[in-house]
């Protein structure tokens, strides 16, 4: 059942984080959790019907009418078109193989293929095909969940979920996400353009979906993510809190170290110059936060992990939230899991509300279409938002920490 691993390859990482990044900034979201999950799903053996590529002749189509109008035998059909009888038997046993027709006691008549090949003037086709349906949200899975690994429940081992969490299958899963009218573009959930309905469901087997789970959200996480390549969808955060790993702080920080992966994040730290106030503290979705009582000014000027930026714009205080950061070399310890840095320091806390505060008006300065910005320069709106007593005290505070983007406008 897995696709082959040059089909899972197929996507680019580039690529898929470019999707991933452009949906959050839609929303204005950042990025909380990344991790590989596997997603509870049916696999459907369906029965559909699909559009020919050609017309239906005009001699057949006479033939699939006047069997609508209640003509049921051979030998009347060969009389009112005066076609041989053994073409009109040969002719009914094409299109009851092709189920457009079926045959009783009482004759020929059409199924329902039959009278919607009538309709549409082309003929349709009975095709059986397999397709993934997701078991939390009642929709087909999108076209990349076929280019990633997929279990059949009967085929997971405990060496395959042995690092995994599981949402346990629903007892009932409706089947109301097969309405074809909920899928304008058929092939973005790997069917064929020429698809017209879903007549069957002629098997069920659950199984599990590999892809990426996020968490995002604005100030915490609100939104969730399942990712399969290029394919991103949203989830309720609630449905798919339960595949949500938690950090584990006690874990070893690396194979055969003694240390934890708390002591390597708090060790980190310390020798950056941060001064740390308590222990790493686990949030309800499993997130780590640590909590500094201030630290030195190399510190605040150094770069938050993954971002380029300083931990002065990036810690949080009690007006602004602390931005999650995961990078190296803490990547092996946070594993997909973000850090929020929070200092806990009056001082400290002013020095950083002034910066955000600063850097969230240019914000809205740069993103305004130039004919619409209040003021001509982003300093005379600064001065505007903040007074010029602390546009004064800003620049100083630019020139100590080094802030090289406020620097250039202050």
């Amino acid at each position: 059942m897995n696709a082959p691993d040059r089909a899972r390859k197929a996507v680019p990482a580039f690529v898929r984080e470019k999707h991933l990044e452009q949906a959050l900034a839609e929303l204005g979201h950042q990025l909380y959790y990344s991790y590989p999950c596997r997603l509870p799903c049916l696999e459907l053996q369906l029965l559909v019907s699909e559009r020919g590529r050609e017309e239906i002749s005009k001699y057949d189509l006479t033939l699939l009418k006047l069997i609508s109008h209640g003509i049921q035998s051979p030998e009347d059909l060969a009389t009112l078109t005066g076609l041989a009888t053994e073409r009109v038997e040969s002719f009914l046993r094409q299109k009851e193989g092709e189920f457009l027709l079926e045959h009783s006691n009482e004759g020929w008549s059409l199924t329902s293929l039959g009278l919607e090949s009538i309709r549409a003037g082309v003929p349709l086709r009975a095709i059986s095909r397999a397709a993934r349906y997701c078991a939390l949200t009642h929709r087909l899975l999108p076209h990349g969940a076929y280019l990633q690994p997929f279990d059949l429940i009967e085929t997971l081992t405990a060496e395959k979920i042995r690092f995994q969490d599981l949402i346990p299958e629903p007892e009932t899963v409706p089947l109301s996400g097969l309405d074809l009218s909920l899928y304008p573009d058929r092939r973005t959930v790997n069917l064929t353009d020429e698809t017209e309905t879903i007549m069957e469901v002629r098997s069920v087997a659950p199984a599990y979906s590999r892809g990426l789970l996020h968490l995002s959200g604005k100030k915490s996480p609100s939104q969730a993510w399942i990712q399969w390549g290029a394919d991103l969808r949203a989830y309720d955060l609630a449905s798919v809190k339960p595949l949500v790993r938690a950090f584990n702080p006690d874990r070893p920080s690396s194979a055969g170290s003694e240390n934890t992966k708390a002591q390597a994040i708090l060790n980190h730290f310390e020798e950056a110059g941060a001064d740390i106030a308590s222990n790493l503290e686990i949030n309800h979705l499993g997130l780590p936060t640590l909590t500094l009582q201030g630290g030195s000014d190399d510190f605040f000027k150094s770069s938050a992990l993954g971002t380029g930026r300083p931990w002065l714009a990036i810690c949080g205080t009690r007006q602004y939230p602390a931005i999650p950061v995961t990078g190296w070399p803490l990547t092996p310890q946070l594993q997909g899991h973000t850090l929020q840095v929070i200092v806990a320091n009056k001082e400290m806390e002013e020095r950083i509300n002034l910066v955000r505060s600063a850097l969230r008006h240019l914000e809205e300065f740069y993103d305004a279409p130039p004919s619409q910005r209040p003021t001509n320069t982003a300093r005379e709106h600064l001065t505007v938002e903040l007074g010029g007593s602390q546009v004064s005290r800003l620049q100083d505070e630019a020139e100590r920490f080094q802030l090289k983007r406020l620097q250039a406008i202050l």
